[in-house]
C-alpha cells in the first residue's frame, strides 16, 4: 500500500459515479469486500479500474483501495455532522453553545472531514475528562522528610543526625502516566487539524492544560496496548479518547468510537440512519415521559411471523413504539430520506418524494400487529418521520398522509403521517433548550401526534 502521503484522496458525495484506476472491479466485489460494500455502490470496471458511486445503505466515512483514501461525505455541511453524531453519541450540546464544534471544509490541507471530526471529537472528549477523574499513577520516589513516612532508607541514612531529616522511599500520585501522555500526543495532533477552524481555540486551550498533566512523548502502537490493557473500572472513561489519540497519531480510524472493550481501528463508518435513530430516541423520550408515554426502541417481536410449524420466520423489529400504561398507542419509523418531506420545487405543497410501497406496507403491518399483540379495539397512530436539511417542508399535511381507503373496518382503515423533523433547527435549539421545548418550537407536528397518542 502506498504511503499516505502518495495516496490519491476521492470525495464522494450525491449520486456522482467516480473510477478508481487500478483497482480491478473484482475487488470490490467479491466476500472480501463487504467492508467496501457499505460504502459503495459498484457500478461497473474491469481488470484496470472499478466505477463506484456512494453507497444507497447510507453509511459514511472513509476507507482505502488500493491507492485511494476514498473519503463518503456526508450529505449536509461538516460543522452540522459534527453536532449532529455528537447528539447521538449523548454528548450535551449545550458545551458549544457559544462557538461551532468544527469549521472544517472538506478540501483541508490535511486529510478530510473525518480526520477533522476526530479532532473535534478529542477535543470534546477531553474536555470532558478534565472536568471528571483524571488518570493518576504511583510512581516511587525519595524524599527528605522530617518525620518518617513511606519506608526508611537505612543504609543512606547511617551517619545522618536524625535532625536532618530521614530520607525515605514514598509512593507518590503523579498525573504523568502513559494514559494522560497518550492524550496530550492527540490533542498536539487534533490542534494542528484544527488550525484556522472555530474550535482551534478549544484545540489550544486544552493542549495547554494537558502539557500541565503529563510530558511530551511519542507514540507507538505497543503504549496503545499496554494503555488499553491497564485501564481499570476508575479509568475506562478515557477509552474513546484513546481510541481517538491513536486513530490521528497513527494514521487509523476507530470505525466504533464508543463501544466498551478493545476497539477496532480499521475504516471510520457511521451509518447514518443508525445515528438518525438514535438522535429521535434521545430528543422524543423526555418529551413522551412528560406526556405520561414510554418509548420501546428497536423490540425485537421474534413471534410475529412464523412458519407452518410455528417457528420464528423472521423478526419484526418496528423503530419506536409508543406506549402508555404498557399497551401500545403508536409506532415511530424513522427514515433518513429527507426526499419524502422537502418541498417540491415546483409546487411547495407537494414533498419532493412520494413515501414507497415498502414503507408504507411496513407501517401498515406494524400498526396491524401491534393491535393485535394489544387485543386493542383501535388501531395505533402510524408516524415516519423523515429529516429536513434546510429548505422548507412540504405545506400540506394532507399530500403526507396516506390512507389505506378500502379496509371496510370497524376499527378504522390504516393511516400514517410523514412528519418532517429539521434536524439543524433541532440542534441549535439544544444547545441551550431542553428537548420538550425544542420539540414545541421546531417540531409542532411531531408534538401533536405524542399529545394524540397520549389523549
Amino acid at each position: 500500500m502506498p504511503p499516505a502521503a502518495n495516496r490519491a484522496k476521492v470525495v464522494l458525495t450525491d449520486d456522482q459515479v467516480v473510477q478508481l484506476d487500478g483497482v480491478p472491479v473484482h475487488q470490490l466485489i467479491g466476500p472480501a469486500a463487504k467492508a467496501v460494500k457499505r460504502f459503495v455502490d459498484v457500478v461497473g470496471g474491469d481488470a484496470n479500474h472499478a466505477l463506484v458511486r456512494r453507497s444507497a445503505r447510507l453509511t459514511v466515512g472513509r476507507f482505502s483501495v488500493g491507492a485511494y483514501d476514498v473519503v463518503v461525505a456526508p450529505p449536509f455541511q461538516p460543522a452540522l455532522f459534527v453536532r449532529f453524531l455528537l447528539y447521538a453519541l449523548r454528548v450535551d450540546l449545550s458545551r458549544y453553545a457559544s462557538n461551532a464544534t468544527s469549521g472544517v471544509n472538506v478540501e483541508s490541507t490535511r486529510g478530510d472531514i473525518f480526520l477533522a471530526l476526530m479532532a473535534a471529537l478529542l477535543v470534546a472528549e477531553v474536555e470532558g475528562l478534565v472536568r471528571g477523574h483524571i488518570s493518576k499513577s504511583y510512581v516511587r520516589a525519595d524524599r527528605l522528610v522530617s518525620s518518617l513516612q513511606g519506608s526508611i532508607r537505612w543504609e543512606k541514612n547511617f551517619g545522618r543526625h536524625p535532625a536532618a531529616g530521614w530520607l525515605c522511599s514514598v509512593y507518590e500520585q503523579v498525573t504523568d502516566d502513559t494514559l494522560n501522555q497518550l492524550i496530550l500526543a492527540g490533542l498536539a495532533s487534533a490542534a494542528e487539524l484544527l488550525t484556522n477552524t472555530e474550535r482551534s481555540t478549544a484545540a489550544t486551550t486544552q493542549l495547554s492544560i494537558w502539557r500541565q498533566l503529563a510530558r511530551p512523548a511519542v507514540p507507538t502502537p505497543v503504549m496503545f496496548e499496554n494503555a488499553e490493557r491497564r485501564m481499570s473500572r476508575l479509568t475506562e472513561h478515557y477509552r474513546p479518547a484513546i481510541a481517538l489519540s491513536r486513530a490521528l497519531t497513527l494514521g487509523l480510524a476507530p470505525s466504533d468510537l464508543t463501544s466498551d472493550g478493545a476497539t477496532n481501528l480499521n475504516n471510520l463508518e457511521f451509518s447514518l440512519p443508525t445515528l438518525y435513530e438514535n438522535f429521535l430516541v434521545r430528543l422524543l423520550t423526555p418529551c413522551a415521559s412528560r406526556l405520561g408515554l414510554e418509548l420501546d426502541f428497536k423490540h425485537r417481536y421474534f413471534e410475529a411471523l412464523t412458519d407452518a410449524e410455528g417457528a420464528p420466520y423472521r423478526r419484526v423489529e418496528p423503530d419506536i413504539v409508543v406506549l402508555k400504561e404498557g399497551r401500545p398507542v403508536g409506532v415511530i419509523d424513522a427514515k433518513f430520506k429527507p426526499r419524502y418531506v422537502a418541498a417540491d420545487l415546483l409546487n411547495s405543497a407537494e414533498p419532493s418524494g412520494l413515501i414507497t410501497n415498502e414503507d408504507i406496507y411496513q407501517l401498515f403491518f406494524y400498526q396491524s400487529r401491534l393491535q393485535s399483540m394489544g387485543q386493542l379495539t383501535y388501531l395505533p397512530r402510524a408516524v415516519i418521520l423523515a429529516p429536513l436539511f434546510g429548505g422548507h417542508a412540504s405545506s400540506s399535511v394532507a399530500r403526507r398522509t396516506v390512507l389505506w381507503s378500502d379496509r371496510g373496518s370497524e376499527v378504522g382503515s390504516p393511516c400514517l403521517r410523514v412528519i418532517p423533523v429539521p434536524i439543524e433547527k433541532a440542534l441549535k435549539g439544544l444547545e441551550s433548550s431542553s428537548e420538550y421545548e425544542v420539540a414545541s418550537m421546531h417540531l409542532p407536528e411531531v408534538l401533536s401526534e405524542l399529545v394524540a397518542m397520549a389523549s
